[in-house]
């Protein structure tokens, strides 16, 4: 047996990588921070992890930026995505389910109508003389610089 072999089989192997994200609770402050060990010194003690915490926590007029805990005190934390939301990741619901899907509970649809400019420019003509036929009286204009 070799000595890489043997340091194999009888050395602790950690659950923890440096650099995992994890959340927990510290004496009762809630934390969250990077791994920055996962180690065990003797068999009584049993693993730990070095925590680099995100935020600096007070505890009895102190100040920590690293804290060390035991694996039962943390669980991982779950990767947030924080780009756009995927295309129909927002369609998770089955029809006709929940309160959003009657009909009685949705807002009306808008129906918008393409009307040109001058369209509108002689419908309010023809609002405002209460005349049928308007012919369009919009000249064009130079520009000037002013």
């Amino acid at each position: 047996m070799t000595l890489a072999e043997y340091f194999d089989k009888v050395c602790y192997h950690g659950t923890y990588f440096l650099g995992d994200r994890i959340l927990g609770r510290y004496q009762g402050v809630p934390f969250i921070g990077t791994v920055g060990n996962d180690n065990q010194l003797n068999p009584i003690d049993g693993p730990f992890l070095t925590v680099h915490l995100d935020l600096p926590i007070k505890i009895d007029d102190i100040v920590k930026n690293v804290i060390i805990v035991k694996h039962n005190e943390v669980s991982r934390l779950k990767e947030i995505a924080l780009g756009a939301p995927k295309a129909g990741a927002t369609d998770s619901k089955p029809v006709r389910s929940g309160f959003d899907s009657h009909q009685a509970h949705q807002k009306p649809k808008k129906v918008v109508k393409e009307v040109s400019k001058t369209e509108s420019l002689l419908d309010r003509l023809k609002t405002l003389k209460g005349k049928t036929n308007v012919v369009d009286t919009k000249k064009s204009r130079k520009r000037t610089s002013r």
